[in-house]
């Protein structure tokens, strides 16, 4: 005598013993909560600071006006229409900076930027060529349209390195 299979109970039961190994598997016991991360630094995720000291050979004499550029690549699309873009000029040692524009006796310091860069141009409030104005270190902040924070004074470095937590 032939035994025979009846292939739908065969197939009916593996699948039922599949369902009920998978059914009865359940992720394993919660443990107890840990203990709580220290808090982190407000940082200055994408703030940008650059510093850079002009020479005799950074300065183009246009006209009345010296200027230098400074290449800087965090100036993008977005920071030249919604971000900001500061320029601080510093002493010899770096350990104070001014606020462009900054005039000092007749000399004025002003500055523009633009997509990648910052001209900075110096003048004289005669209208007359000043000297070239050589070696001068500064530093230029840009900070992206979504990190600007709003009453911060920004023509005091001491306050904006503080709110944006700027390392020098």
């Amino acid at each position: 005598m032939k035994k025979t299979f009846n292939k739908k109970a065969v197939l009916t039961g593996v699948v039922l013993i599949i369902g009920i190994v998978l059914s009865s598997c359940k992720k394993g016991d919660t443990g107890p909560v840990g203990p709580a991360g220290a808090n982190g630094t407000n940082g200055v995720s994408n703030i940008t600071t650059y510093v850079g000291t002009t020479t005799n050979a950074s300065w183009t004499l246009s006209g009345t006006e010296y200027d230098a550029i400074f290449n800087v690549s965090g100036i993008t699309s977005s920071v030249v229409s919604n971000g900001s873009v500061m320029v601080f000029l510093g002493n010899t040692a770096q350990t104070t900076w001014s606020a462009l524009p900054f005039s000092y006796q007749s000399v004025e310091f002003n500055y523009f930027y633009s997509l990648g860069q910052v001209t900075i141009s110096v003048t004289l409030n005669s209208g007359s060529a000043p000297s070239n104005p050589g070696g001068i270190p500064f530093k230029i902040v840009v900070i992206p349209p979504a990190m600007i924070k709003q009453g911060v004074n920004t023509k005091n470095y001491s306050e904006v390195k503080a709110v944006y937590n700027l390392k020098d």
